[in-house]
């Protein structure tokens, strides 16, 4: 019996030393070191409400929505095992402010984190119309930050309680369709919207207290901004410095205006609805020196310094980066010098008006193709070089006395007005010519050909006696007018539309009129008077071949037509021939065809 208890002694002995052997290894390979300093998870009680905050690298953000009251909150958090945090977060009450917490480990590294809060939207439906001070506090209290709606403000008087201030909208952070500042506000800036990012369109109209217009923090307008003042306006400031997008348009309609800050503009695209002042910038007025849009590329139509309002103090218009605009158009700026293009590339139409000092048109205009030139009072302009370019219409108006047009071969219209002749080189063809002149006689050599209408006009209290291009072989359109005025054009073959030569006053010949070398017109038409003595046209028309259609009223002299005799019997419809209250009265195209010369004098 007692080996047996011997034995039995030694195993027990022997097994318990093996399981403190084996739990032994397991120790010594895998010991606790310490390490982790880390929050697994935070989060914030109050009211009965539980915020979840996420953990990234060393910040732990919770979201609220705006409005939400933090001060107070219990924080429940969990760490790594063995650390520590400091300060301990059930410490602290002011969950509103940032916080910083040190997180040590068992063995004793530290990692800092930070706590901080965002509040989310709160959004209300619906709209806000604010016509006291007392409406627009009272909003403070719904801590709204999206409007999905509009916003009026000021736009029924209110003596008793006036809006003076917007602090009740400064956490408002977008309002979906407009904002409209009436002319009741009292305020002198915009304050209280210092955190709008978005809006549809904000809008102000004949409001005399605003000196600043100011809107620090918006981002888009994806309708227009749109600021209309009288002259007594006030604003003489105007911020938006993160704009990026103004969907419709910008009009600013601002006399006394000094400083404007839309550095960051990209583009004013338009929404494509053919509205007005869809994709539009307008600039009605100013006291700018200098009118700067550093990374605007895109206008989607108009570029405009309207026509009308005056910029007395504008020496320079600097669009650095402007790509694309189909339209633009400078007024009213006498000291304006530079007007800085570089990179426009798409423009359909250029135009500049009333701009005394501006000379520098040839390095103005970048792009090689335009559909419109304008250039109107402005003294200082002596040359347009379009050589290298195609403009479709040039209109040039009291410009230097020796401006000249250089060009290619052949241009598109022009339109000249000045106190001396127009002046060109290097061309021979207009698609159209309109000279306006205070001179009595203009004659406009080395134009060959002009394919469209050419037109003649003296300004006010001016008689056009002649007109003179002795190297013109073609026209499209000509018409004498009813002045009788002397019309020289010996070189003249061929008019591919319509000559027009009005005869109202008596006269007993045409002499004053040369057209000796014409062979072909388009459309004749010649309408006199019950006193006209002419009794014949070969004298006007001596070397007349080719005809589509004649149409010849008011002759009451005239018998002898045999000058289109063979036009007469080319023609194939009645249309093609009209003459009426000549000497024969009505002479047809049948009686012209079966007439043996065309001559109907009685005594033949």
């Amino acid at each position: 019996m007692r080996k047996v208890n011997y034995w039995k002694t030694l195993l027990v002995v022997l097994c318990t030393g093996c399981i403190f052997a084996a739990c032994g290894d397991d120790e010594d390979e895998n010991p606790f070191t310490g390490v982790d300093n880390n929050f697994l998870s935070f989060s914030l009680e109050s009211n009965e409400n539980v915020w979840k905050a996420t953990i990234i690298d060393n910040e732990i953000t919770v979201t609220v929505p705006e409005g939400t009251s933090l001060d107070g909150a219990q924080a429940s958090y969990t760490l790594s095992e063995q650390a520590t945090v400091n300060p301990n977060p059930s410490s602290v009450t002011a969950w509103g402010e940032e916080q910083q917490f040190t997180v040590t480990s068992y063995n004793g590294t530290t990692r800092t984190y930070k706590y901080t809060v965002r509040y989310s939207a709160v959004s209300e439906i619906g709209t806000f119309i604010l016509n006291s001070q007392a409406d627009v506090d009272a909003l403070a209290d719904h801590h709204v930050t999206v409007i999905e709606g509009s916003l009026s403000i000021a736009t029924v008087e209110n003596t008793e309680d006036p809006v003076i201030n917007l602090n009740g909208l400064a956490k408002i952070t977008e309002v979906m369709d407009d904002i409209t500042i009436g002319q009741y506000y009292k305020g002198e800036n915009l304050a209280g919207l210092a955190k709008l990012e978005k809006v549809g369109s904000i809008s102000m109209r004949n409001n005399s207290s605003l000196t600043e217009f100011a809107l620090p923090n918006l981002l888009s307008i994806r309708g227009e901004l749109f600021i209309a003042n009288p002259a007594e306006n006030n604003i003489t400031s105007i911020k938006c410095p993160q704009l990026t997008t103004i969907l419709k348009q910008c009009y600013i309609q601002a006399p006394n205006l000094k400083s404007l800050n839309l550095n960051s503009l990209e583009s004013i695209p338009g929404k494509g609805d053919n509205s007005d002042g869809d994709g539009t910038f307008s600039l009605y007025g100013s006291q700018l020196v200098s009118l700067d849009l550093p990374v605007l590329k895109q206008v989607g139509k108009k570029f405009t310094l309207s026509l009308g309002t005056k910029h007395p103090e504008l020496t320079q218009i600097n669009l650095p980066e402007l790509i694309s605009c189909k339209e633009v158009s400078i007024g009213y700026a006498d000291k304006l010098e530079t007007i800085s293009l570089p990179k426009l590339s798409t423009l359909s139409s250029f135009s500049i008006t009333s701009c005394a000092k501006f000379s520098k048109l040839n390095e103005t205009i970048a792009p090689s193709n335009l559909e419109k030139l304008s250039v109107s009072h402005c003294p200082s302009v002596t040359e347009l070089d379009a050589s290298q370019k195609d403009i479709n219409s040039i209109s040039i108006t009291y410009v230097d006395n020796n401006f000249v047009l250089k060009g290619k071969e052949e241009m598109g219209s022009y339109a000249f007005t000045g106190y001396q002749l127009p002046k060109t080189e290097g061309i021979s063809t207009f698609a159209s010519l309109t000279v306006t002149t205070p001179l009595t006689n203009v004659e406009i050599s080395g134009i060959k050909q002009v394919t469209g209408e050419l037109s003649f006009q003296a300004t006010a209290n001016v008689t056009l006696e002649s007109v003179s291009m002795p190297d013109l072989e073609t026209v499209g359109k000509f018409a004498t007018g009813n002045d009788n005025k002397r019309c020289n054009f010996p070189k003249l073959t061929r008019v591919t539309e319509r000559l027009y030569i009005n005869i109202e006053k008596t006269v007993t010949d045409l002499s004053y009129l040369n057209f000796k070398s014409l062979e072909s017109v388009e459309f004749l038409e010649m309408y006199g008077s019950r006193n006209t003595n002419i009794t014949s046209l070969e004298d006007l028309l001596p070397k007349l071949k080719s005809s589509n259609r004649i149409s010849i009223r008011l002759f009451t002299a005239l018998y002898d037509f045999s000058l289109f005799k063979d036009i007469a019997d080319a023609m194939t419809e009645d249309a093609q021939w009209y003459v009426r209250t000549c000497g024969p009265g009505t002479v047809t195209l049948q009686q012209m065809q079966e007439s043996a010369t065309g001559d109907f004098t009685p005594d033949n």
